[in-house]
């Protein structure tokens, strides 16, 4: 097998490995979420997405360390400079640890005092104060083995990765469905629940780099604040990229809760869940990608990385425009059965702005890899910014002013994510790869070319079979996927790309030795 051969094959398993971990997660979530609404209620779910927000918002800071950490520590080890390697994998670690002592400190203000930052009906106070008491301790120890996340996308063992998520996910549900039968459900036991996930993870992430990984190591020694400062020059325009989210993004429960009033912020909540379940889908698929981008750029294989983005922009297009344009024609039917007390209709209209939203803006995320790999963060970071600081001066006006209520933070960040993911970055990506933008663009409108195709498709057979039930519901998504695919396949892949698919399926119903290269009998 030769070296191209055994990339792909590493890229199919790590692929195939991160669906299905991240499949388990989904069904988890997708299960658990319907009975903490039915137990809890709408209001009280809305401060799950809030306080995990707040506690991510600590990220402003710490991407500035952490984000380029394993770029530095991935190129160092892949060119097999070990003492390099280490020398940044024990400055991160050593300084996550200054910074998890420094963030104690608000973390604990907001646990005594948490109705000054949220607006918190006077039942739930003390719920969401060990909510949050739970994900800030969750937040501290993520921060001190962080850089041990990075062991994955060192090694290209995406697969091990996918491993820890599925076992973290089925110790999580355990540990929730205990809590939950034992005692009345509270909001905090979620919490709970996470935080026994994350102490997990983290065992899991030290164990992994011991052993895929075990040159890297933390010693004092190796400690040099020339790293830190290299690492922190790099990133900060991470930092800038995570406020610049923030602005943009993770803001809008925190506002609606504020302005709107905590049961909007939890409607609210609720209608983001699949936009969110899509972006998570989004940033799975992208990190697969990365490790191989980081590897072309190590090895000065440009043309080569230039095909690797095609292909993965279009492939993301491909993937989540076929859930998209099921979910935009049936979403009325899924809130139905998914969150039976709540107004299906209303729900369904918020999501469908934040879906759209979210599929244009994340088809061309693998764009991001490109710039971490190339160490070419600045520009990106700024484009987001400027986005996130219009959002705030376009939104909070609107909500004091204006009665457009929710909407304003909707369609706001919807329209410039879109304007920022589908114009700037790509220009910026073709600039950086010297390639004709055109080629960037080509990619995303084949990627999108999806929709339109999977939308006709849910349309007519919505006309005439409504999902009433969740068997009903499943078979009718698989049945348009099906039926859409083969449109999508001419309309996305191209004609090598078709050529070794069905050279695939040909291998898997005929023996190899009576199977042509072009996938015909002999």
């Amino acid at each position: 097998m030769n070296d191209r051969d055994d990339e792909r094959r590493r890229l199919v398993i790590s692929m195939t490995a991160t669906i299905i971990a991240f499949l388990v997660q989904l069904g988890v979530n997708f299960l658990l979420t319907p009975y903490i609404i039915a137990t809890l209620g709408a209001e009280a779910y809305g401060f799950i997405p809030l306080v995990n927000n707040l506690i991510g918002y600590a990220g402003i800071l710490t991407s500035a360390l952490n984000a380029m950490a394993g770029r530095f520590i991935g190129v160092a080890y892949n060119r097999g400079d070990i003492a390099k390697a280490n020398e940044y994998f024990s400055s991160v670690m050593i300084a996550d640890m200054a910074l998890a002592i420094a963030f104690a400190v608000p973390y604990a203000l907001i646990v005594m005092f948490p109705q000054t930052v949220m607006n918190i009906p006077s039942n739930l106070v003390e719920d969401v104060r060990l909510t949050f008491l739970f994900c800030a301790i969750g937040m501290e120890f993520a921060l001190v083995t962080s850089v041990y996340g990075g062991v994955y996308y060192i090694s290209d063992r995406l697969d091990r990765n996918a491993v820890r998520n599925i076992e973290g996910n089925v110790l999580r549900v355990g540990v929730l469905l205990v809590l939950f039968c034992l005692w009345k459900p509270m909001l905090c036991f979620v919490a709970a629940s996470m935080l026994a996930l994350n102490l997990y993870q983290c065992v899991a992430n030290v164990y992994y780099t011991r052993r895929l990984t075990p040159q890297l190591a933390v010693r004092r020694s190796s400690f040099r604040m020339r790293a830190v400062r290299e690492l922190v020059s790099s990133g900060v325009w991470n930092s800038v990229d995570s406020a610049s989210y923030t602005l943009l993004i993770a803001l809008d429960i925190f506002l609606a809760n504020r302005f709107l009033g905590a049961l909007v912020a939890g409607q609210y909540s609720i209608a983001k869940t699949m936009p969110q379940f899509m972006t998570n889908v989004a940033s799975m698929l992208s990190s697969v990608f990365a490790p191989r981008v980081l590897r072309l750029y190590a090895q000065d294989r440009r043309d080569d990385m230039a095909c690797s983005l095609d292909r993965a922009i279009r492939f993301m297009g491909l993937t989540l425009s076929l859930p998209c344009g099921f979910l935009i024609v049936y979403g009325t039917d899924f809130f139905r059965l998914w969150a039976p007390g709540e107004d299906a209709g209303w729900l369904q209209s918020m999501g469908v702005v934040s879906l759209l939203a979210m599929l244009l803006g994340s088809c061309g995320r693998p764009i991001s890899n490109v710039y971490t790999a190339m160490n070419k963060v600045k520009v990106p970071s700024l484009m987001f910014l400027t986005c996130g600081v219009l959002n705030i001066v376009l939104v909070i006006p609107m909500l004091m002013w204006t009665d457009w209520g929710i909407w304003s933070i909707i369609i706001v960040a919807a329209v410039l994510d879109t304007a920022k993911n589908m114009v700037a970055l790509p220009l910026y990506a073709s600039w950086c790869m010297e390639i004709p933008a055109k080629h960037v663009f080509s990619a995303e409108v084949r990627g999108l070319a999806t929709l339109p195709i999977m939308l006709a498709v849910t349309v007519l057979c919505r006309a005439f079979i409504p999902a009433r039930s969740w068997a009903m519901l499943v078979a009718t998504a698989l049945g348009c996927a099906v039926v859409a695919s083969v449109p999508c396949a001419f309309a996305v892949l191209r004609r090598e790309e078709r050529a070794r698919i069905w050279k695939l399926a040909c291998g898997f119903v005929t023996p190899r030795h009576d199977v042509d290269e072009w996938g015909g009998r002999r």
